[in-house]
């Protein structure tokens, strides 16, 4: 995985600027000390959601720590790829499902989804690193992710064939969105990084 080192230059911390009242989305948060808490657990409250304030623009690198303290169920990280948007899901389904969607219309349920891994459990209590990587060259995207520095899954395809699930719906498409489904959640951190642009090569004389 790319190193990921907060001393170098260029982070910007995506929970600063927070405002429950205008952010959230649906179900309760509250800020504490170390983060951002989702709480309570609430069978009648499902795809809890709250958005960053700051857009996040072109290529870049994403990084979200988390602990998931009660519940079995997914833990959520929805960001942009240039005008389209895709969510990232840990511990879907119980642990049983994890992986990105939609692509091509397919959700983590469907098994045609490429991004689909089995199983995707989560321990509570335990504290996670993700790196999200997206970059991007016209219509074509590269999605990477990476758990406490090991791959969990990829995807390369057209922007285009990226789309919302509308459980996990944000009004903002260049905004990042964390979520999570009957489970209490403490994000601790959630990092961006612009991507430097790619030099082009001189032709040789």
């Amino acid at each position: 995985p790319p190193a990921v080192d907060f001393k170098q230059r260029g982070w910007s911390d995506l929970l600063d600027g927070v405002d429950l009242e205008r952010d959230t989305i649906r179900g309760r948060w509250r800020k504490v000390e170390n983060g951002l808490v989702v709480a309570p657990v609430a069978q009648d409250v499902r795809f809890v959601r709250l958005m960053v304030p700051q857009e996040v623009p072109g290529d870049y690198d994403l990084v979200t720590e988390f602990t998931r303290t009660l519940g079995t169920d997914s833990v959520t990280i929805t960001f942009p790829v240039i005008a389209r948007m895709c969510t990232l899901h840990f511990s879907a389904a119980s642990g049983q499902l994890g992986g990105l969607e939609r692509i091509d219309g397919e959700n983590i349920v469907a098994f045609h989804n490429p991004t689909l891994r089995r199983p995707s459990g989560l321990i509570n209590g335990r504290r996670y690193q993700v790196l999200i990587q997206v970059r991007t060259q016209g219509d074509n995207a590269a999605i990477h992710v990476w758990l406490d520095g090991k791959p969990c899954t990829m995807w390369r395809g057209l922007q285009s064939s990226l789309s919302d699930d509308p459980a996990w719906t944000f009004p903002d498409r260049h905004r990042v969105g964390l979520g999570a489904n009957e489970s209490n959640v403490t994000f601790h951190r959630v990092l961006l990084r612009r991507a430097a642009p790619e030099k082009t090569p001189r032709a040789k004389k």
